[in-house]
């Protein structure tokens, strides 16, 4: 993922999970339900506390 002017880009990949070197904003990508990368993360501390990103849609 790219970030330009605020605008979230990815990378477009074909149903082996290879980069087809198409570059679209996420809102397109999620409108045409392209194939795509996404990567989930998650932080939990010792005390069972997890850290969450907000994102904007």
């Amino acid at each position: 993922m790219i970030l330009i002017d605020n605008i979230e880009l990815v990378d477009i990949v074909n149903n082996n999970g290879d980069y087809t070197g198409e570059v679209l904003d996420r809102n397109t990508v999620r409108d045409l339900k392209l194939k795509h990368w996404e990567v989930l993360v998650f932080i939990i501390n010792s005390k069972g506390q997890m850290l969450l990103q907000k994102k904007k849609h």
